[in-house]
């Protein structure tokens, strides 16, 4: 029977090959967590809890994809940004804090604003253009990126938390969106 700790500990002590000590338990905890559905809490609740046979099945995998250095991000499948948890994927870019403060200072600069019109370009997961949708409502949000791949995942993940978002795929340097009107803001 392996618990919860050991799996945390097993993975961290792992990690410490390439990763120093603070950063490879956080990551154990982070993986840990997924894996099994917990919150921080939960995983330290539950320490002693014994962990499914088909959960352990998945660790291999995902301290072997760690080890060659992939972001946790990516291993995961999510990244949190403005407190949504998105899907992420190579395709796309992992969103950034600094991006978070960007949706903050457009939200005050534009709420309220009847009528606003906002171009997402190189909209990757979509993490600029959903949290933009959710803080200014009512604004028409169209986001565009070159890559299908990127705006399978940016749908995906507009599906679940702004589904009014709209989508197109373009190369911004070849070409203007079908959609574009003027745009009260365009993020790039």
């Amino acid at each position: 029977m392996t618990t919860t700790q050991q799996l945390t500990t097993s993975l961290a002590t792992a990690l410490r090959a390439i990763y120093p000590e603070p950063e490879a338990q956080a990551l154990a905890a982070l993986v840990a967590e997924h894996l099994l559905g917990y919150s921080p809490l939960q995983r330290r609740m539950q320490a002693a809890a014994s962990v499914p046979p088909e959960v352990l099945a998945q660790l291999p995998a995902l301290q072997a994809r760690l080890l060659a250095h992939e972001p946790v991000q990516y291993v995961l499948g999510t990244a949190y940004f403005a407190g949504l948890e998105l899907a992420v994927t190579p395709a796309t870019l992992i969103p950034r804090p600094e991006t978070e403060e960007l949706v903050q200072l457009i939200a005050r600069a534009h709420a309220g604003r009847p009528g606003l019109r906002l171009l997402d370009v190189g909209t990757g997961s979509g993490c600029l253009a959903i949290a933009l949708a959710r803080a200014l409502p009512g604004a028409q949000v169209l986001a565009v990126d070159i890559s299908a791949d990127a705006l399978a995942v940016a749908g995906q993940n507009a599906a679940r938390y702004a589904p009014g978002v709209e989508f197109e795929q373009l190369d911004i340097l070849h070409g203007s969106p079908a959609a574009l009107a003027p745009v009260a803001l365009m993020c790039w």
